[in-house]
């Protein structure tokens, strides 16, 4: 059996969704997982992986910052009602069958 491993920036896929449909209520977030799952879903469905995997990094400093300072120092703040709701995205993917990988300031 030939082995297929989808791999995904899942914070890339999820902010990219967000930004397009910029949700302004916690309620409207609900669009923006189900968006994003059914993105997830498409890949699988065209890729057929034997394995798939969502990485999702994590939003605290990072070892990244402490080599370079000024890591990421020009791009504009994750919105608080993204960052509330990572773990909705997270299971959604997981319902899927998708392992998410997350290591601690990485």
């Amino acid at each position: 059996m030939q082995i297929r491993f989808l791999t995904v920036d899942g914070f890339n896929l999820i902010r990219r969704i967000f930004e397009a449909r910029q949700p302004s209520r916690p309620e409207d977030v609900a669009s923006v997982v189900d968006a994003a799952k059914g993105s997830l879903q498409r890949a699988i469905d065209r890729f057929s992986p034997t394995h798939a995997a969502v990485v999702l990094e994590d939003h605290d400093r990072t070892w990244r910052h402490l080599l370079y300072r000024d890591y990421k120092a020009n791009r504009s703040p994750t919105p608080g009602l993204l960052l509330g709701h990572l773990d909705r995205f997270a299971g959604a993917f997981r319902d899927l069958g998708v392992t998410i990988c997350k290591v601690a300031s990485y």
